[in-house]
Parts: structure tokens; sequence; C-alpha cells
């Protein structure tokens, strides 16, 4: 009887070693396939999300409109399928439709002003994502202004005249809290709109503030204005001729004003194919 009880103890013993080995044999290959399925961050309708989940934006197409006109546009990048808004600047765009983790569209509506703007998506945990001046609205033609831009910064003087020509943008004198100056600079005028760098030309003869310039055929005119605090009234005229690289040549004195003021508004008038150049102007 005894030797039957230690018989059914030594099977009972090797059968329970040989479950554990199954377990341990098993087991690897169960971690492995989990740790293979975590890996890959497959979704069950097999799209790859990425192990970041902020959204991000690459690109968007189309990427301009005008102002009366709407369309319909496409944002790609990654992490998009849990956006909630998208922004144009400051404005909510609407229709948005989830595309997939990468793509969404959304509905640009007319009467936008015109302008380059911030394109802005945000998921339902408010992270977001930004693609900076990715959408340009133009103006349709009908007046309107597209929104201000700050290009280059002028020296710090008020009371300047500026006038452009053949695509060089010029300003001229003006006064700082003490004095008047000639300083005449001037810059090319890109074709997007933008300015070269601001480079200095030949100075005025007398330094002058609130004057009035103006351009006639190769020839620009600076005149009246003050001269310093006071003010003193400088009634004269100056001329100086437009080189073709934009650059001025010297500046000469020609026929001063019939009347002391200053604040001369010029307006030039053609007749019989003859320039003549008449002034209104503050007593």
């Amino acid at each position: 009887m005894f030797q039957r009880k230690n018989h059914i103890s030594k099977f009972v013993a090797i059968a329970i070693l040989a479950i554990a080995l199954i377990i341990s044999f098993q087991s690897p290959n169960v971690h492995a396939k989990t740790e293979f399925f975590s890996n890959n961050h497959q979704s069950p309708s097999g799209l790859n999300e990425s192990d970041d989940q902020t959204p991000a934006i690459t690109s968007v197409s189309p990427n301009h409109s005008n102002n009366l006109e709407t369309v319909t546009i496409t944002i790609s990048g990654q992490n998009l399928s849990d956006i909630q808004k998208v922004t144009l600047g400051s404005i909510i765009l609407p229709d948005l439709n989830i595309v997939s983790f990468e793509s969404i569209s959304v509905t640009v509506p007319e009467n936008i002003p015109a302008g380059v703007y911030s394109l802005t998506v945000t998921d339902s945990n408010d992270a977001s994502a930004s693609l900076e001046n990715g959408y340009t609205i133009n103006s349709s033609g009908d007046g309107s202004l597209t929104l201000w831009q700050e290009i280059k910064s002028l020296p710090e003087y008020f009371g300047q005249a500026s006038v452009q020509n053949n695509g060089y943008l010029y300003v001229l004198g003006g006064r700082n809290t003490n004095n008047s100056t000639n300083t005449v600079i001037y810059a090319k005028i890109n074709s997007d709109g933008s300015l070269n760098n601001w480079e200095t030309t030949s100075p005025l003869i007398h330094p002058r503030a609130y004057f009035s310039s103006v351009i006639v055929g190769e020839y620009i005119y600076v005149m009246g204005g003050e001269f310093n605090i006071g003010p003193e009234v400088d009634i004269t005229v100056e001329k100086a001729h437009i080189n073709s690289n934009g650059s001025l040549g010297t500046w000469t004195f020609t026929e001063s004003l019939s009347n002391i003021g200053y604040g001369f508004s010029p307006t030039m008038d053609s007749v019989a194919n003859k320039e003549y150049m008449s002034l209104s102007h503050k007593p």
C-alpha cells in the first residue's frame, strides 16, 4: 500500500514538471507575439499610427484662393484622425472631414480678407500644429487690400517725404526730436512687394521735414518744409538726376517757391506736351 502511494506521488510530480516545462516553452512565443504587435502599432483597420500622437502638418492643397470664391482644401500630415478644429488665422473653417490618419479636408469660405494666413489644426487633447504662412487669399480685384506686413524698418525720423520711381522707393529727409536731416535712402522694390536693404544716396543740400517731393522725367524734386525746431520755414527747391541703378546725382537748387510755407502738395499736369507743376500749401 505504501509502495503504491509512492508511485502515485512520483507520477504527480512528473506531471507537474511536464506542465511547467510546457508553459516555459510557450511563454516566449506569447511575449514575442505581443511585442511584435506593440512595435508595429497596427490598428485593426490596417492603418499605421506613429509613436508620437501629436498632430503635424506637412502641406496643404491648394494653398491659395481669392476672396470671392469658396474652395475645399486638403491638409496632409501626421496624426490627423483626431482633429476637432481647423483655423485660418483666427477663423474656424467649416466642413471638417477626416479622410485618414494623414489627411483631412475643410472648406475655405468666400469673403475672407485677402492676405497670407497661418493654418492650424487642433485635436481633442488641445494638441495643435501650425503651418506658418501656409495659405494665401488673393484679392479678386475688387479694390480690397491684403493684410499689412512689416518689411524693412526706417531710421527713427518723422516728417519724411517718399516717392517711387522705376522699381525703387525713396525716403527723403525728416526729423528726430531735435533736428531735421538731409539724409536720402532708397531700396529696390521686389516683384513680391518686399524691399531690398536700404542704401544711402546723395544727401539734400538743406535738411528739411514736412516737405513735398515729386518725380518728373529723370529728375526728383523736393520743395518747402521746415528746417529745425521753431520752425524755420524753407522756400527753396532742390532737384537731382535719377541714375539707372536707382542712385541719385548731386542735388542742385532751382527756382525757389514764391510764397513762404510748408506742407506743400505738388500736382503735375501736361499741357501741350509740356509738364507743369502746381502747388497747394499750408500758409
